[in-house]
């Protein structure tokens, strides 16, 4: 997979397969529909991994896909998070540990203050239950956004739709 000049393999072909086919986006679905009643995010930021990984890695991927969806969209790109535990990585463990897993794993940056009243799009690389993307929403919502919308390249058979909570309350 091209991320945006760095290269990014999975040992799965059927989704190194389908990433070539989105990115760059120009196949993807729209980021702003009228008739589900999205509109175009101001803002684009991402669902951060632990700098520890990170190091380990030499990338955060959801970065580099925000960075690439930022790019291709227009979009300004903002580090809006940051994660403040090293947590045990979410596919180890069961539906419910992954809740309590995230919880408050999540701190806002300096950057997310300028966030309010604005949409933002909330990127992460997978989802499964929600657990993680549901955490990082709730810690936006501190600054007050106008819309949370939140996207992953991939998700597995476990996600649940009822169990992500992005929209304000």
């Amino acid at each position: 997979m091209d991320l945006g000049g760095h290269r990014f393999f999975t040992k799965n072909a059927e989704v190194n397969a389908l990433w070539n086919e989105i990115m760059p986006i120009q196949g993807a679905p729209s980021l702003e529909d009228k008739k589900l009643g999205i509109e175009k995010p101001d803002v684009i930021t991402y669902v951060p991994t632990s700098n520890m990984r990170a190091r380990r890695r030499g990338y955060d991927q959801a970065e580099l896909i925000a960075r690439r969806v930022s790019e291709i969209a227009n979009i300004p790109l903002v580090r809006a998070l940051d994660k403040i535990r090293n947590t045990p990585k979410q596919s180890k463990l069961s539906a419910s540990e992954r809740h309590g897993n995230v919880l408050g794993a999540y701190d806002l940056t300096d950057k997310a203050f300028d966030l309010y009243g604005k949409r933002i799009l909330l990127i992460d690389d997978v989802i499964t239950t929600g657990a993680t993307m549901s955490e990082a929403a709730k810690t936006l919502r501190e600054v007050k956004p106008s819309a949370i919308i939140g996207a992953a390249v991939a998700k597995t058979g476990k996600f649940h739709k009822k169990r992500l909570k992005l929209k304000q309350q």
